[in-house]
């Protein structure tokens, strides 16, 4: 296994934030600080950080929670302007990871884990995750705009991938993403001088937002994690 992977089933560090661990020179095998990133770690080595062994955590002893995530609040473990912070409503002592970020205004689902492998997976673009959000938007969009949304549209000197786009109502719309840029979908409603007035995520995955209320969270099932 490599030496980041090992750490993220340790659950020291996201495996891009081992990655950082490591080049640090933060990471020790058997006494020494080991900074290559595609070392494979043996069954005789002892892997340490901040003076502590770490060992991978078998699946069944990690934590794995769907999060309904209220508007008004952040989406990080922390916050450097003192905002209340999705820790807030975690009860547990252990070190969680938030996948599928929210920005401050938005709201619905996000998973919280203290596996680091799975939050890769969750997250990296390379899995192409599916996104499934409703967007409340100040008004009706034309068949136009709908189908230049569709294709794609260009955002901080990059051009968004085609996405899925549905009205369910006046004013009510389905976005579905493979990509998850920060604040993607007001982005892309503010070429078109749209406002997005409300938006809820309620799929990532397999995962689904289902009756959670705001604030709440539910382990997730064995079909959600294969």
């Amino acid at each position: 296994m490599r030496l980041q992977k090992y750490l993220a089933q340790a659950g020291v560090a996201s495996r891009r934030k081992a990655e950082e661990l490591i080049a640090a020179g933060e990471i020790k095998i058997n006494g020494r600080v080991h900074q290559e990133m595609g070392y494979i770690v043996k069954p005789n080595d002892r892997v340490t950080y901040q003076g502590k062994v770490v060992e991978p955590i078998k699946r069944s002893e990690h934590e794995y929670w769907a999060f309904f995530k209220p508007g008004g609040i952040v989406s990080t473990v922390s916050d450097p302007e003192g905002r209340k912070t999705i820790m807030a409503f975690y009860k547990g002592d252990q070190r969680v990871y938030p996948v599928g970020r929210l920005d401050y205004d938005s709201e619905g689902l996000m998973i919280l884990t203290t596996d680091g492998d799975y939050a890769h997976q969750m997250m990296h673009p390379k899995f192409e995750k599916k996104k499934v959000y409703l967007a409340l938007l100040s008004r009706d969009l034309t068949d136009r705009e709908t189908s230049q949304l569709r294709r794609g549209v260009m955002i901080d000197d990059y051009k968004t991938r085609p996405i899925g786009l549905t009205k369910l109502v006046e004013g009510l719309y389905q976005v579905e993403l493979k990509e998850g840029r920060n604040r993607q979908i007001r982005k892309m409603m503010e070429t078109i001088d749209v406002e997005v007035e409300r938006l809820r995520r309620i799929r990532f995955g397999k995962v689904q937002l289902g009756n959670l209320k705001p604030g709440q969270m539910r382990p997730l099932t064995k079909d959600e994690l294969r």
